[in-house]
């Protein structure tokens, strides 16, 4: 049974329209009258004449206040009408008929009715992408076991057989550096390509034999790598339409408040600034932001997997160098391959940062920089060890430009801890507490210690042959991986129950993390306490008619 809008309202108010059209309905504004609204809904029943229910508007707004409240779509004024618009605190139900329970269209409750039906949009979409990483997860736990020693034996066996020809060798070089520099930058906002990494041969001068024995060794991580990689090729439809009118809207407003005001708009902000929070709550619905949350996962699965391989090559090599069958010139390649797949990982977790961040997902992109800062400790730690059993560490320039990179690092790592700090707190003013400092300490100041403490170990290592006292301790690693560890426990729960806070982030009430008492996005951080249930409600009324 649905009840359908045959009114015709006396005033303007923001009603529904086609999902595409936002900016025609951000266009609702100033003196709206919706208290004056006729509600009429017709309702029909499939095994029943059609029978009309004509609910005067009071009935239906005390159903509305008691789930939702008018007050967090529009402002009151004086006379008791509903007028401008504000940006409500999360996603609301759609209301219902008094007597048949039947849900609404009524223009009197647009707001309200799109954004719900918006939301079940990302809520769907999310579930998609959450179930598609959660079988790569299923798939890399798989293959990771025996992997560090599939690559030991591959790597062992290409090292002791014969060198390559020195024209196939001279052919494959001449080749390898035009080729890997164009694969990298066709897709500059995307994962390491996978034919970079699994086709040494083209890429990397290795010779067939060996590049076919990579590949057999690593066949089963290419699978869900690739798979991780095409998710971040997907676009949610609502992105371009919601930046149209966003930008359309701030463009608009930044002219009008030039002639309010010189420099500075109210609150300190700039006038920018300003006009773009104005034109959010014009365009009346949240930032369409699930494919960004998954895209940002999807990052640091494929830097998870470069940084697995990268670790197990230069382990092996570690173990090869100095034994008397080992070819210095094949070993070369390796360590310059291992050094390849370890950068690729580091600019991974900068692309996820950059993506957190442009979604304003601040837990997001604080978690990102600590994966990025343990990948640059991961590759400094590579090439430390090639410099060092190369004999280069005997010189007095290496191992000062070494000690200097180590002292670089410490001193910038100290820098993001004040500074990530600082900003993190400050989003939050008053509202910061004692469980925000909490969380900044858990969650960047902790593990970022960790990576200090090495990069302080590795400096005093610069003196002799860097050995496995420069290695991360199992406990160390669980730490820095402890957000990898937690997505991954997120998406293998149920995902059939998001819901969106009111920053646009979708997440699972499961995932909230609880800070002085309220639940808080694990996205962004907001207080989501209030909402979950009555996304809850939104849901299932979109289901329901499903199922039936």
């Amino acid at each position: 049974m649905t009840c359908v809008d045959k009114s015709v309202p006396t005033g303007p108010v923001a009603g529904p329209a086609p999902l595409h059209a936002l900016h025609a309905q951000s266009r609702v504004r100033g003196n709206a009258n919706i208290i004056s609204a006729q509600v009429y809904v017709a309702c029909r029943a499939p095994d029943f004449p059609a029978i009309s229910h004509v609910p005067e508007p009071f009935r239906v707004d005390i159903l509305v206040h008691r789930a939702v409240g008018l007050s967090e779509f529009y402002e009151k004024i004086e006379t008791g009408q509903w007028s401008k618009s504000v940006m409500p605190g999360g996603v609301r139900a759609q209301p219902t008929c008094p007597t048949c329970n039947g849900p609404i269209d009524s223009l009197r409750y647009g707001r309200i009715i799109k954004g719900s039906r918006l939301a079940s949009l990302q809520h769907h979409l999310a579930a998609g992408l959450s179930q598609q990483l959660a079988d790569t997860d299923t798939q890399l736990a798989l293959v990771r076991e025996g992997l560090e020693a599939a690559i030991s034996s591959c790597i062992r066996a290409c090292i002791s057989s014969q060198p390559p020809s020195s024209s196939q060798a001279g052919r494959v070089m001449r080749n390898t550096p035009g080729k890997l520099d164009s694969v990298l930058s066709k897709e500059p906002d995307r994962p390491t390509a996978p034919e970079l990494i699994e086709n040494t041969s083209r890429f990397h001068s290795f010779s067939d034999k060996d590049a076919k024995a990579w590949k057999n060794a690593i066949s089963g991580l290419i699978a869900p790598y690739r798979a991780a990689r095409e998710l971040t090729r997907i676009q949610d439809p609502l992105i371009q339409p919601y930046r149209g009118a966003l930008t359309q809207l701030s463009r608009e407003e930044a002219g009008r408040l030039r002639v309010l005001f010189s420099q500075q708009a109210p609150g300190g902000q700039t006038l920018e600034q300003y006009a773009s929070q104005v034109a959010r709550t014009l365009v009346g619905q949240f930032p369409p932001r699930a494919t960004h949350r998954f895209t940002v996962e999807a990052f640091w699965v494929t830097r998870e997997i470069l940084i697995l391989l990268g670790k197990a090559t230069s382990s092996a090599l570690g173990r090869m160098r100095g034994s008397d069958n080992s070819d210095s010139t094949i070993i070369t390649s390796w360590e310059q391959f291992a050094e390849f797949l370890l950068l690729r990982g580091a600019k991974d977790s900068e692309k996820a940062h950059e993506i957190a961040a442009k979604s304003e997902s601040w837990n997001k992109a604080i978690k990102s920089q600590v994966l990025t800062l343990q990948a640059y400790y991961e590759l400094a730690l590579h090439k430390s060890r090639v410099a060092a059993n190369r004999g280069l560490l005997s010189d007095p320039k290496a191992r000062n430009e070494l000690e200097d990179l180590c002292l670089q690092s410490v001193k910038n790592i100290r820098e993001q801890q004040v500074n990530v700090q600082q900003e993190y707190l400050k989003k939050w003013g008053s509202l910061q507490g004692s469980g925000r400092r909490d969380w900044i300490q858990e969650n960047f100041i902790r593990p970022s210690n960790i990576i200090l403490k090495y990069w302080e170990t590795l400096r005093q290592s610069t003196g002799e042959r860097v050995r496995l006292n420069s290695e991360m301790e199992g406990h160390e690693l669980a730490i820095l991986a402890s957000c990898l560890d937690e997505s991954r426990r997120a998406r293998a729960a149920s995902v059939d129950h998001f819901c969106q806070c009111g920053n646009g982030h979708t997440y699972t009430f499961t995932e909230c993390n609880l800070i002085d008492g309220r639940n808080t996005c694990p996205e962004c951080g907001t207080w989501v306490e209030d909402t979950s249930r009555q996304q809850r409600v939104v849901m299932l009324a979109h289901v329901a008619p499903m199922l039936s």
